[in-house]
């Protein structure tokens, strides 16, 4: 039985089965575990910093006027519709957290547009002529569980806390799944999900999966005011990775941008002959001719490629190597797993999780279209030595690449291979940033809530178009959540065949 608690604080069950104590004075919160819910009862027996935490929450007769007030990442303010635009706490989507508005006083508007994460109440009230008690009494109904959109706080938040990006809110389900993704054994399956599953390629890679190229898509200063493409096509010239009169091979050229910017590149510093896209789905390929009509398309299976051997100069793959079959295998067991963990000397994982089969096979068969001298990139989430893990959000199974298995496949192929981080082959720099998950999700929602849409890109506070005028936008250095999967999880197989 919890035990009752001082006026202003009450109980919430949290989503891990813990319960918080939760200050409607001040919307911060402590989670409680079962050993610390009999000595609440005993004030005095608890350490002193538990007696500080609980300070925090603001006891009755605390002081609140000089608490700094801060206000969610997750709560926008619309001046000019008088609105809160916030993400609901209860409800969460594979797709992410679901928004709505609260319609908002004049003297309330203009409160919560003026909080900044350093001003006191006091020193709004003053700054807004309103008094003290009026200030804390319009703060109140946003400091509860239902909308945990203003915090008030002993001080200032250091400019690395990233606190207010988090909500108390149930765990975020998983995407929706396709009786085809997935065989009788468990291995991912999503050949007929290319083929009919995505069907809108305007939109696809801003509403289902997002890559980081997608995001990057325009100039950025991460990139040196570059496009993604035109900033590989650099940084492959200056590598030797894309000779003149090269024939290139994009697998999984989505929308076909990056192949477009990619040429537009080469425009000023020929290098490519002849650009090739192969792709399994008939919307993403009738996308890219469009784009991009002086290429070839093929619908095709990226496994298996229909190429003539030593045919190629270079295999490029962005953030595709995720969607091919991931297999679970367990020591002893036959199958083409096994008979690669022999071939190629691969380390055995624990227990009898996925293997990146289709990445492997890829690999393997652009080693065969590989001229010599050839080169292949091929990028994705993952790590060097971590377990793949399926991703759980999307409507189809992505599963996260073993690089160092990737590189053993590559060298038992005859390649000379080597794994960079996407930042390091791109000369990314991390210091720059773009608007935290929050505001994205925020904002487009906000854009489809008004019948538009908003692309998935790397947009700042600075540079994103908004239907109507908005306080709270945050952004955040670009290693931390934003609009794509964040860059230093990206690796890249970089690999060539020796003359």
């Amino acid at each position: 039985m919890t035990p009752p608690l001082p006026a202003g604080w009450t109980w919430l069950d949290l989503p891990d089965g813990r319960q918080a104590i939760w200050s409607l004075r001040t919307g911060r919160h402590l989670p409680v575990g079962p050993a610390l819910l009999p000595r609440l009862a005993h004030p005095e027996s608890l350490p002193p910093v538990l007696h500080d935490r609980l300070d925090d929450l603001g006891p009755p007769h605390t002081d609140l006027s000089t608490r700094v007030v801060c206000r969610s990442a997750w709560a926008l303010v619309l001046p000019e519709r008088q609105q809160l635009w916030h993400a609901d706490p209860s409800r969460w989507t594979a797709g992410g957290a679901s928004w709505r508005s609260t319609p908002l006083s004049a003297d309330t508007t203009r409160l919560l547009a003026a909080v900044d994460q350093h001003r006191t109440v006091s020193q709004l009230a003053r700054m807004l002529g309103l008094p003290t008690d009026t200030v804390l009494t319009l703060l109140a109904p946003f400091q509860t569980p239902h909308h945990q959109a203003i915090q008030l706080r002993r001080k200032a938040p250091h400019p690395r806390d990233r606190s207010l990006h988090h909500l108390v809110r149930p765990p975020r389900p998983d995407g929706p799944r396709r009786p085809d993704q997935h065989d009788a054994r468990g291995a991912t399956t999503l050949g007929a999900w290319h083929e009919d599953g995505i069907t809108d390629a305007r939109t696809h890679f801003d509403n289902v999966e997002t890559t980081f190229a997608h995001a990057f898509a325009e100039p950025h200063p991460a990139l040196k005011g570059m496009r993604y493409g035109a900033r590989l096509h650099q940084q492959l010239v200056q590598r030797g990775l894309l000779k003149p009169h090269a024939t290139v091979l994009e697998v999984g050229p989505g929308t076909g941008q990056l192949a477009r910017h990619l040429l537009d590149a080469d425009q000023a510093q020929p290098h490519i002959r002849r650009y090739i896209r192969l792709d399994r789905s008939p919307v993403l390929l009738a996308a890219q001719n469009a784009r991009v009509p002086e290429s070839e398309g093929i619908q095709g299976d990226a496994t298996d490629l229909p190429f003539p051997p030593a045919s190629v100069d270079l295999v490029l793959s962005n953030e595709v190597l995720a969607d091919l079959s991931a297999v679970p295998w367990s020591p002893g067991q036959a199958g083409p797993v096994g008979e690669r963990i022999d071939r190629y000397g691969l380390h055995i994982l624990p227990g009898s999780g996925p293997y990146n089969l289709g990445a492997w096979q890829l690999v393997e068969s652009a080693a065969k279209v590989l001229k010599p001298g050839g080169a292949m990139v091929l990028t994705e989430f993952g790590a060097v030595d971590e377990r793949p893990t399926e991703t759980r959000h999307l409507d189809h199974p992505e599963v996260s690449i073993h690089f160092g298995h990737l590189a053993h496949v590559a060298r038992g192929c005859g390649l000379e291979a080597r794994l960079e981080p996407v930042h390091d082959l791109l000369q990314v720099d991390l210091h720059q940033k773009w608007l935290s998950r929050a505001s994205m999700e925020g904002l487009r929602a906000l854009h489809h809530a008004d019948g538009g849409h908003l692309e998935a890109r790397a947009w700042t506070a600075a540079t994103v178009p908004t239907p109507t005028p908005v306080v709270g936008l945050t952004d955040v250095p670009i290693t931390e959540d934003g609009a794509a999967p964040v860059i230093t999880r990206l690796y890249a197989l970089v690999a060539h065949r020796p003359r």
